[in-house]
């Protein structure tokens, strides 16, 4: 599968090509951004990483537009296991760029109904895995008001009240804690 072309592989091949002819002046070509008053300034490496990944999604969903969902399916099972592959390789980089792959081909649905019923499948998994962390520790506050967060959108208004009404109580006892430590 052929790779995004982004900004940072566009500036490194114009280098590249350029390299013969570099003087110490110009030794490189930049990248510079316009400003609303007209100054010309240098473009910082978090904003090329920026168009880059958004360069990689383009690329992505270009890839995927046509397939229909079993195929889009069977992409992002590829892409999540080169992802994972790569990571147990320590690759973090062409791990984040999978995962970004797979992620650029999920679909939430096109209907409203579609979408409130993925979110709700997502929300499932992060209920229980705030259950296991609140199984290990009671009184961790930020699990707790997630908890009530999650239940609210999944209309569990009883369930979210409980939960936040158990947010004090764990906020009184982590600061006594922490009292107690100083």
């Amino acid at each position: 599968m052929p790779e995004a072309y982004t900004v940072s592989k566009m500036l490194s091949s114009i280098n590249e090509v350029m390299a013969p002819v570099a003087t110490e002046v110009c030794g490189s070509v930049t990248l510079q951004r316009k400003t609303e008053n007209g100054i010309m300034l240098n473009t910082s490496e978090k904003e090329i990483a920026y168009l880059d990944t958004k360069a990689r999604v383009k690329h992505s969903a270009q890839q995927i537009a046509n397939l229909d969902k079993p195929a889009k399916a069977q992409w992002v099972a590829t892409q999540r296991m080169a992802g994972n592959d790569a990571f147990h390789r320590a690759d973090y980089q062409h791990a984040a760029d999978a995962y970004i792959q797979a992620l650029t081909a999920l679909d939430f649905g096109s209907t409203a109904q579609e979408k409130i019923a993925c979110q709700q499948e997502l929300q499932i998994p992060l209920t229980c895995n705030l259950a296991a962390l609140l199984a290990l520790d009671p009184n961790c506050v930020k699990a707790l008001q997630q908890r009530a967060k999650a239940k609210a959108k999944l209309n569990k208004f009883e369930d979210a009240r409980y939960a936040s009404a158990l947010v004090l109580p764990a906020l009184t006892v982590s600061s006594q804690v922490v009292s107690r430590v100083r």
